[in-house]
This record gives structure tokens, C-alpha cells and sequence, in this order.
């Protein structure tokens, strides 16, 4: 049973990880790119897209997809 509570606490850490709210998630990434554009950075700050954006600024700016389709 002690052996159970750390292995327990340790899954729960780890799926606690993965949640992390859109305006972290928005200005980690531009902390992570000081070299952004500036026009480019407040969008990804404001959530929002704007052109010229590379396909990591906009996962940044709108988060990942829930689904994507190939067609």
C-alpha cells in the first residue's frame, strides 16, 4: 500500500503537466522566440493569427487541433 501512494502521485503529476492554459501556453512560446516579429508576437498573444505566421506560432496562438482530416 506505501508503495502505491508515490506511483499514484506521480501519474497524477504527469497528466497535470499536459494542462496548460492558453495564455501560458501563448507566452512561453514567445519568451521561447524573442525574435518574433512584433506584429506577429502580440497576435500569438491575443490569440489570434496573422500572416507570415509560421505553423508553431499559430499551434501557440489557437492551441493544437482537436481532429484533423486528410483528404
Amino acid at each position: 500500500m506505501k508503495r502505491i501512494v508515490p506511483i499514484i502521485c506521480v501519474i497524477g503529476l504527469l497528466l497535470l503537466q499536459g494542462c496548460v492554459s492558453p495564455q501560458s501556453r501563448r507566452q512561453n512560446f514567445v519568451d521561447q522566440h524573442p525574435n518574433l516579429a512584433p506584429d506577429v508576437t502580440t497576435a500569438v498573444l491575443e490569440g489570434k493569427i496573422a500572416k507570415g505566421m509560421t505553423s508553431e506560432a499559430v499551434k501557440a496562438s489557437w492551441g493544437r487541433p482537436d481532429q484533423t482530416t486528410i483528404s
